[in-house]
C-alpha cells in the first residue's frame, strides 16, 4: 500500500490524537470525513451502509458500532496525523483505556441534541486523570433540536469547568449554515451552492446581524478566560484594547497543552468545511509529541528512573498498548515510540521482563491495511512484528 504522507518532517509536525465519544455521537463519521478530506477516500464511508474504513470487522459493520480501536494516518496541511478511532460503547471501554496511554491529544465528540451523556463523563474524567489535552466537537448541528448553547453550559457546569467556546453556530432562517470563529473573528458559511459538499466559504460577520450580540458575548468570555492565565492577553484586556488573533491563538495553544483550557467547536460530520475547520483546530491547539508530556521510564539495567525526551538520537523508549493477530496469524504489537529510532532487525529489552525482543518488521497502520516501514522515530504509532511482546511491554 502506498505511504500515506511524506515522512521525515520531524516530531513537531506530528499529531497523535484519539476521537472519543459516547456511542452514536458520530465519532466514526468524523473520522471518515477526515480521511475523505485528506484524500485517502474518494468519498466518506457510511456507518449505516457498513462502508467505513475504521469499522472494518464484520461485527462492527453488521451492528454499526466500533468494537476495536482502529488506527489511521494521513496528512493535513503539512502535518502528519495519527488517529485512533475508539469504541463508544461501555462494553469495550478497555480499548479506550489502552489508547489513552499513547495519545498526545483527544477530540471528544458530543451530540448537539443529546449533549453530555454517561460515557462522555467517563471519557473526560479519564483524559483529566492522564492530563491529556482535549478539545470538544459538538456534532450534529444539522439535526432538529440541536442546542449548542445548552450543551456548552451543561459541559462546563457538570463536567469540564475549563470548557469555553472557540466557535459559535450561525443561522439563517433558523437553519444552521456556518460558524463564527471567535479567535480570528471570521465567519464561515457551508454548502453555498446546490450539490455543494459543504466546503467552508469565508463570509462577513455583518451578514449575520442576528448573531452579533451572541458573538460579542462569546468572544469577550474567551478573551477573559485566556487573560486569567496570560499576562500579555491581560494587558490588552485591562486596557480595553483589541487582542490580535495571533496572540489569542498562541496563548490558547499553551493553555490547552497545559490542560487549563478545553476549546469547544461545533459542526457536522457530514459537512466538509466543518470537519476541515476541526482538523485545523487539531493542528493549531493540540500538542505535537515535541510539546506533549512524555511518561518517565525505568532503566532495564539498574532500575533507576529515566527522563525520556522525543529525541531521534536518544535511547529507544517505546510502549506496547495493544496486541492483535494479523491476517496470516502472526502477532502484531501496536506500539508508541517515545524516543530513539526503531529499525527492522533491531533488538530491544522489555523493561518489565528483562527479555530480549527482536523486531522483525515495522508497519504503519492504516485501518485493516499495513504499510511496511524501514524505521520509526519519536511520535510514531506503529505495529511491530516481534516475538514475545504483550500489552504493557516497555521497550
Amino acid at each position: 500500500m502506498k505511504e500515506a504522507f511524506p515522512p521525515g518532517k520531524g516530531v513537531a509536525a506530528i499529531r497523535n490524537i484519539g476521537v472519543l465519544a459516547h456511542v452514536d455521537a458520530g465519532k466514526t463519521s468524523i473520522t471518515e470525513k477526515m480521511l475523505h478530506l485528506a484524500g485517502l477516500r474518494r468519498q466518506a464511508g457510511s456507518v449505516d451502509e457498513g462502508t467505513t474504513a475504521t469499522d472494518y470487522l464484520s461485527v462492527e459493520r453488521l451492528h454499526g458500532i466500533t468494537v476495536k480501536s482502529a488506527a489511521v494516518r494521513f496528512g493535513w496541511k503539512g502535518t502528519d496525523v495519527r488517529l485512533i478511532d475508539t469504541p463508544g460503547h461501555v462494553d469495550f471501554g478497555n480499548e479506550v483505556t489502552r489508547a489513552l496511554r499513547i495519545l498526545d491529544g483527544a477530540v471528544i465528540a458530543l451530540c448537539a441534541v443529546s449533549g453530555v451523556q454517561a460515557r462522555t463523563e467517563v471519557i473526560a474524567a479519564a483524559c483529566a486523570r492522564r492530563r491529556l489535552p482535549r478539545l470538544y466537537f459538538i456534532n450534529k448541528m444539522d439535526r432538529t433540536g440541536a442546542d449548542f448553547d445548552g450543551v456548552v453550559r451543561n459541559l462546563a457546569a457538570a463536567l469540564e469547568p475549563s470548557a469555553v467556546a472557540f466557535q459559535i453556530p450561525l443561522f439563517a432562517d433558523r437553519t444552521w449554515v456556518g460558524v463564527a470563529d471567535l479567535i480570528s473573528m471570521k465567519a464561515w458559511r457551508f454548502g453555498a451552492g446546490e450539490g455543494d459538499s459543504g466546503a467552508a466559504v469565508e463570509a462577513s460577520l455583518a451578514d449575520f446581524p442576528e448573531s452579533a450580540a451572541a458573538i460579542a458575548v462569546a468572544r469577550a468570555r474567551l478573551v477573559e478566560r485566556l487573560a486569567e492565565r496570560d499576562e500579555g492577553i491581560l494587558s490588552y484586556y485591562a486596557d480595553n484594547r483589541e487582542v490580535p488573533a495571533e496572540a489569542l491563538a498562541a496563548a490558547a495553544a499553551i493553555q490547552v497543552r497545559d490542560c487549563l483550557l478545553a476549546p469547544v467547536f461545533c459542526g457536522s460530520a457530514f459537512v466538509d468545511g466543518s470537519v476541515g475547520l476541526l482538523l485545523d483546530a487539531v493542528i493549531a491547539f493540540l500538542p505535537s509529541p515535541a510539546d506533549a508530556e512524555v511518561p518517565g521510564g525505568v532503566s532495564p539495567r539498574g532500575g533507576e528512573p529515566v527522563v525520556t525526551k522525543p529525541d531521534p538520537a536518544g535511547p529507544v523508549a517505546a510502549f506496547v498498548f495493544k496486541v492483535f493477530v494479523g491476517e496470516s496469524g502472526e502477532l502484531l504489537a501496536w506500539t508508541r515510540v517515545w524516543s530513539g529510532m526503531l529499525a527492522s532487525g533491531c533488538k530491544l529489552v522489555d523493561a518489565r521482563t528483562g527479555k530480549l525482543v527482536a523486531v522483525r518488521k515495522i508497519f504503519g497502520i492504516q485501518a485493516e491495511s499495513l504499510i511496511e516501514l524501514g524505521e520509526a522515530g519519536p511520535g510514531e504509532v506503529v505495529a511491530l512484528r516481534a516475538d514475545g511482546l504483550e500489552p504493557g511491554a516497555s521497550l
